[in-house]
């Protein structure tokens, strides 16, 4: 039996190699950005300018991880906070971006809702 101390790894995700700059580091952020039904990982890579979305592998039989999407931003981003400003239950994200005073907004595609 393991101690509470020790960390085993059960597997290993693919994701790209992250650009590090000095005084930066990538952060992890959970969000609803998926129809997968269940939070997602974003990966903050500042220096790469890339938003990396990590979702949960529906193809496996045991609890997997799989990168789903990467997501080029013309500046290095420096946060992201998800919200949810549409009624759709996935969230948005609000970008804060290297040289810009405005949060960017990204939203995942458009949930089309029929109304009988």
């Amino acid at each position: 039996m393991n101690s509470a101390s020790e960390l085993v790894l059960r597997g290993e995700i693919d994701v790209p190699s992250l650009s590090l700059t000095a005084g930066a580091s990538p952060q992890l952020i959970a969000a609803h950005v998926s129809a997968g039904g269940t939070h997602d990982l974003v990966v903050v890579d500042g220096g790469g300018r890339k938003l990396h979305i990590l979702s949960k592998d529906r193809n496996s039989a045991e609890p997997a991880v799989k990168l789903a999407a990467s997501l080029d931003s013309s500046a290095a981003p420096i946060a992201a906070l998800p919200m949810r400003l549409h009624p759709h239950p996935l969230s948005d994200l609000m970008v804060l971006v290297s040289g810009r005073p405005e949060p960017q907004l990204l939203h995942p595609n458009d949930v089309v809702t029929y109304v009988v």
